[in-house]
């Protein structure tokens, strides 16, 4: 009995800290799998695990696959909502966590810079013909701010802004991008 006290505790702990980003994946990868049905696209898992994974892995983690263009994605995310991105080159990416700060000292938080893995956005795919290929970030939960950086200025991104070569989206973002070039073919 104790062992089944000790694991419903440790579910709802789990669910407190991990569930909206959990419950977020979930409801993006059931959507984009809907989506790429009714257009006729091939959505390519590179991984089991793909719609759980981070900005820290160096793989993309799913391709969405039409007649003649490819989006390659790459997923961000975040346990909590109160976070801001800035993207200041293909290298590096700045984030500032606003989770446990009073609005009075939370401009006073200094964002904190990060290596970003040199991400392979053809990563298990193999193509015999000449695609047009899109890669992309796609941030999933939602955060509070994407940014890029423009000199000593932030610029703040729409979705399908670029950061180099990789256009940035939110996930509902990409869903109605999918939606509308689906239509176009």
């Amino acid at each position: 009995m104790t062992v089944l006290y000790l694991s419903i505790a440790f579910l709802i702990i789990f669910f407190l800290f991990f569930g909206r980003y959990v419950i977020a994946r979930i409801i993006f990868a059931v959507k984009l799998g809907s989506l790429c049905r009714s257009k006729n696209a091939k959505l390519g898992k590179t991984s089991f695990f793909w719609w759980l994974k981070s900005i820290n892995s160096k793989n993309c983690d799913f391709y969405v696959e039409f007649d003649k263009t490819v989006f390659s994605v790459k997923l961000i995310g975040f346990i909590s909502k109160k976070n801001m991105i800035c993207f200041i080159d293909d290298n590096h990416y700045s984030r500032k966590n606003m989770t446990f700060q009073f609005h009075a000292s939370a401009f006073q938080i200094e964002y904190k810079n990060h290596d970003m893995p040199a991400h392979n956005f053809r990563y298990k795919y193999n193509a015999d013909h000449t695609v047009n290929w899109v890669p992309c970030y796609v941030v999933c939960p939602k955060i509070l701010k994407l940014s890029k950086a423009d000199g000593n200025s932030m610029t703040e991104l729409c979705g399908g802004d670029k950061t180099g070569f990789t256009s940035v989206y939110e996930a509902s973002e990409f869903l109605s991008m999918i939606g509308s070039f689906g239509s176009r073919l």
